[in-house]
């Protein structure tokens, strides 16, 4: 039988120290849909997984709703024309404002992002972890290698 050890990847909802028990428990759900999970979390109120789930309704619907207004910005994009810009890009970035005062996200024009230096940085960087965080996912198939060969400058 397979042994597996679960871990708590950075930027996760839960604490690494509840991976192995959070990652033994989807693992057992054999059909591992969003919902199959959720009905399965929700049968099991004893269980660490449990706690990381919003069961207030009021709390839910409202970061639903978040969720949706940044899935909605996530997915504009816009055409520069003033620079000459012939592909569409990304319309808007999310950035902290000030960074050190109130670490509060919020979104910003491309070009206004692009100006400003240290948001600039903040876009730049987050790039580099996605691109580790597909490295990382993909670094096993042997077909992926070339690419995975080719990103390692970047994120190092």
């Amino acid at each position: 039988m397979k042994k597996y050890k679960y871990y708590a990847r950075q930027g996760a909802p839960f604490k690494n120290d509840d991976a192995q028990e959070i990652g033994r428990f989807i693992n057992n759900i054999k059909k591992k849909t969003t919902k199959n999970i959720l009905k399965k979390i929700e049968k099991t109120p004893d269980h660490v997984i449990h706690d990381y789930i919003e069961w207030d309704d009021t709390v839910a619907g409202e970061k639903y709703r978040l969720q949706q207004v940044r899935n909605i910005v996530n997915h504009v994009d816009v055409k520069i024309i003033d620079n000459g810009s012939h592909e569409p890009v990304r319309a808007f970035y999310s950035v902290v404002e000030d960074s050190g005062k109130t670490n509060e996200k919020s979104y910003v024009q491309v070009d206004v992002a692009f100006d400003d230096d240290d948001k600039k940085s903040q876009i730049i960087s987050r790039a580099k972890h996605e691109l580790k965080n597909w490295r990382d996912r993909y670094k096993v198939y042997r077909e992926l290698q070339d690419v995975v060969s080719v990103i390692e400058p970047f994120i190092t």
